[in-house]
C-alpha cells in the first residue's frame, strides 16, 4: 500500500512516529464520513442524505463557528493565518 511509504511510513523512523502518522491520515479520512459530502451517503455508499433538517442545520451553524475559530489561529514565524 502506497501509504506505507516515505514520508507516511519508515522502518527505520521510530515507531511512534509512523502510527502517530498513520493515526493522523486514517483520522482525517474517517471524518470525511461527516463533512458535507459524506452525509449525503448512506452505509452502502448509496446517495441517501441521513441528516434531519435540524441536524443539517445544527452542522452548518457549527461547522461556520468552527471555520471561524480556525481562521484567527496564526502560524508562528510566518505571518499566515491556517485556512
Amino acid at each position: 500500500a502506497g501509504i506505507l511509504r516515505n514520508p507516511f511510513f519508515n522502518i527505520h523512523s521510530p515507531m511512534s512516529l509512523n502510527f502517530g502518522g498513520l493515526g493522523t491520515i486514517l483520522g482525517h479520512e474517517l471524518m470525511h464520513a461527516f463533512d458535507n459530502d459524506g452525509t449525503l451517503y448512506n452505509a452502502h455508499g448509496e446517495y441517501s442524505p441521513w441528516l434531519t433538517t435540524s441536524a443539517k442545520a445544527s452542522f452548518e451553524k457549527l461547522s461556520k463557528e468552527l471555520i471561524n475559530q480556525y481562521s484567527h489561529f496564526k502560524i508562528p514565524g510566518t505571518g499566515l493565518y491556517v485556512s
